[in-house]
């Protein structure tokens, strides 16, 4: 411990702590010697983390007491920045690794976590995986049928989009604007503009305002079949 804390003392002595790989070799270190607090300030410091700096700071919170409550934190600040580049191959597969981790540590069965890796899988494409997720998860919410479709209904699963929205309702889980709107764009994309119409109808029984976006989306429905007095 003494010779670590001096090695580390020379480091920052030196301003060697400011390069990318020290500071991530610090964390890990600080994680080593069970020095959370410090490691968690490295950790919050470091500008770019990549995935070697994110599994250092998770093994040292589980290594430390087991703290799986932080460890979810720490996943789940990082999966809501990787579902927006989850396009990316790269981080696709960070994500899966990360998931990985999640089994690994039990702490997969949370329901912003699952909703959050069924949103990655799917916006990547990988429509079997993100359907693996959704359906262990214990309690789907709202958001997590709504991403569903939409995920199906980006990738031209059109049928597939509209099956999940009819189950859903079926379940009693009430859809709100995004999920109207995620199902509308599916019909819309598909040019079936009776189920389309059908759908817009359907807000009104479930208290829904449409609102602009709703409206353009019907608007070019209507427009698909050259119906333009209909639009």
């Amino acid at each position: 411990m003494a010779i670590a804390a001096k090695v580390l003392g020379s480091i920052i002595k030196y301003g060697f702590d400011y390069d990318p790989i020290i500071e991530t070799s610090l964390l890990g270190l600080y994680g080593e010697l069970g020095c959370i607090t410090n490691a968690r300030k490295m950790f919050d410091n470091i500008p770019v983390r990549d995935s070697v700096s994110w599994n250092w700071i998770i093994s040292s919170y589980v290594d430390k007491a087991g703290e799986l409550t932080l460890v979810r934190r720490c996943a789940s600040l990082w999966l809501k920045r990787i579902v927006h580049l989850c396009e990316d191959t790269v981080h696709l597969e960070k994500g899966k690794w990360l998931h990985h981790k999640l089994i690994m540590y039990g702490v997969e069965k949370d329901l912003y976590i699952e909703t959050a890796l069924t949103d990655m899988y799917a916006k990547s494409g990988d429509l079997q995986t993100a359907e693996g997720v959704f359906r262990s998860t214990s309690e789907k919410s709202v958001v997590s049928w709504s991403t569903m479709i939409f995920g199906h209904e980006m990738h031209g699963c059109i049928d597939a989009a509209i099956t999940i929205f009819n189950q859903m309702v079926e379940l009693g889980i009430k859809p709100n604007h995004i999920t109207f709107m995620n199902i509308l764009s599916a019909c819309c994309h598909s040019g079936s503009v009776e189920q389309g119409k059908f759908y817009c109808d359907l807000m009104k029984d479930f208290g829904i305002e449409p609102d602009s976006e709703h409206f353009a989306c019907t608007v070019d429905l209507l427009s698909h079949p050259g119906d333009i007095s209909g639009a």
